[in-house]
This record gives structure tokens, sequence and C-alpha cells, in this order.
């Protein structure tokens, strides 16, 4: 399962985020592999298709957007929840995605409630179609293994180097990334070269998986910079996403979601 990036009436960035642990610290060489080098160790960390069911957690400052969710690989089953701010003071706008194998469900949410009201939004989970939506794709073949593209950042990261225990630090190229999930494709071009080198350090947690990849975001395209985090907790502890229960549903004006992600 892969999650693809869409703008529509939402423009949506999703940028690495931040939450905090604490973890008992260990020696360095309990997880260092001598047979590989830094850059491939913490690839390797990255959760793939025999992870067991994971929560992330996206978040920071300046432009990062604000996410959490859990995925189970194997099961085929991933959630998503987005949360913006709305078009007025005090107002917000979350947007979830479900993901089970070939089903696909979404749910949108205004604060305060009254201004879904008034825009005529479900208010429940909608069986979604995403190849109805041009500029918003979802891609549920269970194919992915890595939903939230630590890999794809990883896989082109330079300059690696392990950083004291169980943390490394390199920067990233987002330039080769065909979805980075850090920044719109115009953003990445107003960088310019420094999207090139976009420092990052990451950790990971005593069983050698990925816990968290922090980067630092240079201003540019109008956008502001910032310390940008995506966490992954609770391996093996985190519940698969289920099926939305029937008073949890909705089939009342469902084409109002595809009004607003085509507008």
């Amino acid at each position: 399962m892969k999650l693809g990036r869409g703008t529509a009436a939402f423009a949506v960035a999703l940028l690495l985020g931040g939450c905090a642990w604490l973890e008992p610290p260990i020696d360095e060489s309990e997880l260092a592999d001598p047979a590989l080098g830094p850059a491939e160790e913490l690839l390797r960390s990255v959760p793939g298709a025999g992870a067991p069911a994971y929560r992330f957690t996206i978040g920071g400052g300046g432009s990062c957007m604000r996410a959490e969710g859990v995925a189970d690989i194997a099961g085929e089953a991933f959630q998503l929840t987005i949360t913006m701010d709305g078009p007025e003071a005090g107002s917000s706008i979350s947007m979830g995605f479900l993901v089970l194998g070939e089903e696909t469900w979404i749910r949108l949410r205004l604060e305060p409630a009254a201004i879904g009201e008034q825009l005529g939004i479900p208010d429940g989970w909608v069986a979604f179609d995403p190849e109805r939506v041009e500029s918003f794709r979802i891609e549920a073949d269970g194919g992915g293994t890595d939903p939230v593209g630590a890999g794809d950042l990883l896989a082109n990261a330079a300059g690696v180097a392990r950083a004291g225990n169980r943390r490394y630090s390199g920067t990233l190229d987002l330039t080769k990334v065909t979805d980075p999930m850090l920044l719109s494709a115009e953003q990445v071009t107003a960088l310019g070269e420094a999207a090139t080198s976009v420092p990052f350090t990451a950790s990971v947690d005593a069983g050698g998986r990925l816990s968290a990849l922090t980067t630092q975001i240079p201003a540019g395209g109008g956008k502001a910079g910032g310390t940008c985090r995506i966490a992954f907790t609770d391996y093996g502890k985190a519940a698969t996403p289920a099926a939305p229960v029937a008073t949890d549903r909705s089939e009342e004006a469902e084409e109002k979601i595809y009004e607003i992600l085509s507008s």
C-alpha cells in the first residue's frame, strides 16, 4: 500500500514531524554491524514487509504537517489522519484515510463542527474510490512496504555517519526522491541547490528499528523552514486498523467528498 500526495482542495505536503521518546542508552557496538557501512545499516532499520504493526507520528514547526497513523504492512492495513489549520481563526481540518487491502475509506472533520455542517460534509467514514479524483491518489494494492516514505528518503542520503548511541547523521537529496512526502515538487524546486543536501539525524530503537528521522528544512519558495520529524513507535503493540463500524459510517452527501477533493 502506498499513499500518494494529492493537492486538491487542501494543498497538503506531508512533512516529517515529531514526538518525544525515552530509551535507555546502550553501547553503539551492540547494534553496529561490522559488515555494513552506516548508510546501509540505517536503511535496513526502516520498517518493511516483515515489520510488525507500528504507529507513526508526523509533525514539527515551520511548514511541517501534523499527522499520525498506524501501518500493518503484512495485514495490508494503513490508517493516516492529517490535521491542518482551517479557513478561519481557531478552526481546523482533519482528513482521515483508512486503507484495508483494496478497500479505502475517507473522513473529513472540521472544527468547529458548525463549519462542516454548513458545507454539507458527511459526519462519518465514507467508502472512497481514489480513481475518481485525479489529483488525489491512494494506491491500496498491498504492494508497498514503506507507506511513510522513510526508505525512499534514506536511499538518497549522503555522508551518513554514526553519531553516537543508535544515532546517525547525514544529508538527504530531495531532488532524487520521486515522492518525498516532505515538500511539494514546486517547493523542492524553489529550494534550488539547498534541496540536494538537507541535513538529517536519525535514531533506532534497541531492536535496531528506525525510531525517528529528523530533517532541517531550509526556508524557500515562500515557506518557512524548520525542524521536521517522523517518529515510529509501538512496534508490535499498535492495533491493526479495522474497517469502521456501521454506526461510524456515512452514506449521506458522499458526492460532497469528491466535489471537495476535485475542486
